[in-house]
């Protein structure tokens, strides 16, 4: 339900960051980028009970994180990969990996998002779009270090290796399951709480998901999904809860 696998809070053990400290952050500086990367870092907060309101935080580009916390600008990032594994492998033995992929803190889906009225009338245009997202994935799976090789070339001073281990620490299943729906429901419901997002009511699930073109898709190319393990049956089958 909540396994936010992209994201991670890493810092400089010479800053005095310290992974068996939680409250080590408090009084350091602290690179965020507004969004979901602020929200895993505010569910971490809350989820320990380490007072959020003595850190400094510092608005910036995930991209610029890895010179930022290298020239000490920060002391520590909430970064997504593949920079959570730039940071790892740039710090060495000075690394404080204070949070990586954590359950039980948001929901991290990442999806096909079109207007209502859009796929009403070019349903067949998204769905050989989805079909697409799910033959990628399919290709991810099974070709990793040609994933990687690919993503080298899109972003700018990407080490393959960093590219590499980015891709080891996300989950690339397109299925839609219990979990990713009601994950999606209670981070969404969250943020609002959270006065990160506006929203007159609670989130349900028909405002994150249409599964018509999805289930034609399964119904159609099973073998896009072949090899990948059973969904879970129910809610209480997920792992990571969520508030």
């Amino acid at each position: 339900m909540g396994k936010a696998t992209a994201y991670s809070i890493i810092g400089r053990r010479d800053k005095g960051i310290d992974p068996a400290n939680r409250a080590s952050l408090e009084g350091k500086k602290l690179g965020f980028t507004a969004g979901t990367n602020e929200y895993y870092m505010r569910q971490w907060f809350r989820k320990y009970k380490v007072d959020i309101s003595k850190t400094q935080l510092v608005s910036m580009l995930v991209e610029d994180m890895p010179v930022a916390l290298k020239q000490g600008l920060v002391d520590a990032t909430v970064a997504w990969e593949p920079y959570g594994s730039q940071l790892i492998r740039e710090l060495g033995a000075n690394v404080a990996v204070v949070s990586r992929g954590e359950e039980g803190l948001m929901s991290d889906n990442v999806g096909v998002v079109v207007r209502e009225d859009y796929l009403k009338a070019n349903a067949a245009t998204v769905e050989k779009f989805a079909v697409g997202i799910a033959m990628a994935a399919k290709f991810i799976r099974e070709n990793p270090k040609e994933t990687a090789e690919i993503d080298a070339r899109y972003l700018d001073g990407l080490n393959l290796a960093d590219a590499a281990e980015g891709l080891r620490q996300l989950i690339w299943d397109p299925r839609v399951s219990v979990c990713a729906i009601e994950g999606s429901i209670r981070s969404g419901n969250g943020m609002a709480r959270a006065g990160q997002i506006k929203m007159d009511r609670p989130f349900v699930a028909s405002d994150y998901y249409d599964l018509s073109v999805y289930e034609k898709i399964l119904a159609k190319h099973a073998d896009l999904f072949a090899g990948l393990p059973p969904l879970p049956a129910k809610i209480d089958d997920c792992k990571g809860k969520l508030d």
